[in-house]
């Protein structure tokens, strides 16, 4: 229904807003669409409850459970999706640490363009997934559970930035139904029909 969405540019970016759905979305919408790998790699040493005490925050349980059931590797040989457990420094827990840090360093020089607060206050992000072009999908902390965190794409130089009103379940669907809208993502991954590949 086109009268549920409307786009809104910021500065540096758009949000998009729909009509708050009956209910959220169940986690099986993404195994029905993109085929689970028989053995998920590197999830034998996962142990959620040391990642969120590193952490210092709870993770949504769509997140836990795509990384639990797929385990290391990509959609589309593209976007890859954070695994903590993995020994691959690019997609684990130092990848989560970097990206942070990264917008930190670059908030001081530059605060104007970089306005977020540092990890964990409220509206900053926690990075779950990077694309082969350096952007990466973030989940934004608010004062709810983190299953109602919105979904974030910033671009590579974490300036510019889209919000979405969806969760990570519905944003995963979303994005394999072909019903998202970026102008960060390319139009030929969005369009594409996805697969996972484990790594």
């Amino acid at each position: 229904n086109s009268d549920c969405a409307w786009i809104k540019w910021f500065r540096f970016g758009y949000v998009h807003s729909q009509c708050e759905r009956a209910a959220i979305m169940e986690f099986g919408e993404i195994t029905a669409r993109l085929s689970p790998p028989i053995l998920p790699k590197e999830i034998d040493d996962l142990s959620w409850d040391a990642v969120e005490g590193e952490l210092g925050v709870e993770l949504p349980a769509g997140y836990k459970e795509f990384v639990a059931t797929y385990g290391t590797g990509s959609i589309g040989k593209f976007l890859w999706i954070f695994n903590p457990a993995s020994k691959n420094r690019s997609l684990n827990g130092e990848a989560i640490r970097y990206f942070q840090s990264s917008y930190t360093e670059l908030k001081q020089d530059f605060p104007a363009d970089y306005t977020r607060p540092t990890f964990p206050a409220l509206n900053s992000f926690l990075p779950w997934a990077v694309t082969d072009n350096g952007d990466t999908l973030v989940g934004i902390l608010c004062d709810k559970p983190p299953n109602s965190w919105k979904v974030g794409v910033m671009a590579s130089d974490q300036v510019a930035e889209e919000i979405y009103e969806s969760d990570f379940v519905e944003f995963i669907v979303q994005l394999l139904d072909q019903e998202i809208d970026s102008k960060i993502l390319p139009r030929q991954f969005l369009d594409m029909k996805k697969t996972f590949q484990s790594f």
